[in-house]
């Protein structure tokens, strides 16, 4: 997997956050970019606190790991200017997807992650912040149609089992 790849086109506050290429479309929900000719699909993303923002899939879609990838490997000091807005889109996109389609694999991960060293990383910490685990810290922003991710994780009784750990992890409470 390349990190610098654009696996994602992202708005915020419904405009694009970067300079997002005209997308052809191929078939039903099939775009090919004008920029890289790769294929895309329009999909829901991150709630930046104004509602689900749109954009852009790259197809295949990424597996699990891969997200994961993209939302521990984001550093914004390590970033150029120029590319840190692209480099945002796949972090912001990455964590929209998890929580779409990914939760149960989330909330495993995390399992196996608490008892270990994994979020002594600062960046790491930082990262995982945008999965919003607790809506009053996060503000509006992290959610999937009317319901915070917060709201979706408490579905779950493996994470209410252990929410309070990955949050003082996190957010340091």
């Amino acid at each position: 997997m390349e990190l610098n790849m654009n696996y994602f086109y992202i708005t915020v506050h419904f405009h694009p956050i970067i300079d997002m290429p005209s997308m052809d479309l191929v078939s039903e929900n099939t775009y090919r970019s004008s920029k890289n000719t790769r294929l895309y699909r329009k999909r829901s993303l991150y709630d930046c606190g104004w509602g689900q923002e749109l954009g852009y899939e790259m197809l295949p879609p990424l597996c699990f790991i891969e997200l994961i990838e993209l939302v521990t490997k984001y550093d914004r000091e390590d970033s150029l200017l120029f590319r840190e807005r692209e480099k945002m889109s796949n972090l912001l996109g990455a964590v929209s997807v998890i929580m779409q389609d990914h939760i149960e694999e989330l909330i495993n991960f995390l399992s196996e992650k608490i008892e270990t060293d994994f979020f002594e990383d600062q960046q790491i910490k930082e990262n995982f912040k945008w999965f919003a685990f607790d809506k009053e810290i996060a503000g509006a922003i992290g959610g999937i149609g009317q319901k915070s991710y917060e709201d979706v994780l408490n579905m779950y009784s493996e994470w209410c089992k252990m929410s309070l750990k990955v949050k003082q992890l996190v957010y340091g409470l």
